[in-house]
This record gives structure tokens, sequence and C-alpha cells, in this order.
């Protein structure tokens, strides 16, 4: 009997020491997953940030270059869409308003900075504050994916911020001017770019 009483204690410490392992195994195996996982958390932090930082960077330095009247610098970092879309919509309406032109010629005067490009820039400034939103609004990142994203700009206390669309393109983030504020300004600056002929 005592000996089996014995058995049964060195049983059971037996049990307790190998549950005490157990039990250190899951400690060890839960603080290296929190050391393993912590950098990886921290990269994907720093890797949103810097997304955020080179985005916001991005748009600020186009409509700086629009203050500064530096539009070749703008046109550089616009989306090829608002590319594409701006240089159509120049070619229309000069065709409408009978102009003889090809659509080549205004894509070419686009891309050396040429009579057609200046003016067209100088017509969207006249109708477009920039100053409103580089110096009088609150910048905000909105819905970020990975190859487009919006900057929320809120103008003083207004509760309707602009939501102005940002594209990924070649690994760089341009502005949607286009995606962003089109239907609501179009004709109104081609045709102030046209009575400047």
């Amino acid at each position: 009997m005592i000996k089996k009483g014995l058995m049964r204690s060195a049983l059971f410490l037996y049990d307790l020491s190998r549950m005490k392992k157990i039990i250190l195994f899951f400690i060890i195996a839960s603080i290296s997953h929190l050391v393993l996982a912590a950098p990886c958390a921290i990269s994907a932090e720093e890797d949103i940030n810097y997304t955020i930082d080179l985005m916001l960077a991005q748009a600020e330095d186009f409509f700086t270059a629009l203050k500064k009247g530096k539009y070749d610098d703008a046109w550089h970092l616009l989306s090829e869409q608002s590319h594409k879309t701006i240089i159509d919509d120049v070619y229309k309406t000069y065709q409408n308003m009978g102009g003889d032109i090809q659509r080549a010629a205004i894509e070419q005067d686009f891309k050396i900075g040429g009579m057609i490009f200046r003016n067209y820039w100088n017509a969207f400034m006249q109708s477009f504050d920039v100053l409103m939103v580089l110096e009088e609004s609150r910048w905000q990142t909105g819905v970020i994916e990975q190859d487009k994203a919006d900057i929320l700009i809120t103008y003083k206390d207004s509760g309707n911020p602009l939501e102005l669309k940002m594209v990924k393109e070649n690994d760089m983030w341009k502005v949607g001017l286009v995606e962003t504020f089109w239907n609501t300004r179009t004709m109104d600056i081609l045709q102030s770019i046209l009575k400047l002929f």
C-alpha cells in the first residue's frame, strides 16, 4: 500500500512537472511570437506612414507649383487620366469653335509647355483659389488603397471636405485633378482659354 501511495505521489509530481513544462513552453512561444511580430507591426506602420507622407507631399507640391506658376512641374504631378482628359477637352473645344488644329499638335504643345498649355493653366488659375487649398484648409488622409487614395481638404470650418483623388502610377503618387474636379468647372476654364487667343 505504501509503495502504491509513493508511486501515485511520484506520478502526480511527474504530471505536475510535465504540466509546468507545457505551460512554460506556451509562455515562451507566446513571448517569441510577440517579439517576432512586433517588428512586423512596426514595419507595417512605418510603411503606411511613409506612404501617407509621400502622397501628401506630392499633392502639396502640385498646388505649390500652381501657386508659383511652375505649370510644367504641376503637369508632371498629374495622373495620366488628367493628362488625356485635359488635352481631349481642349481639342474638342477648338473643334466646336471651328478651330483648325490637330489633337497631336495640342498634345505636343502641352509636352513642351507651349502657348496653349500656358493659356490653359492661366485660365485655370483664374477660376481656382490655390491659396485657399494651401493656406486656409486642413488636410487629412481618407481611404487609402494600394493604387488610389483620398486626401480630405476641409476649408476652415466647412463641414464638407473636398475629396482630392490620388492615384499611384509607376510607383509614384499623382494628383487626380480630372478625377476630382471635372464636370464642375471644365467648360468655364475652356471658354476662358479660347478668349486668350
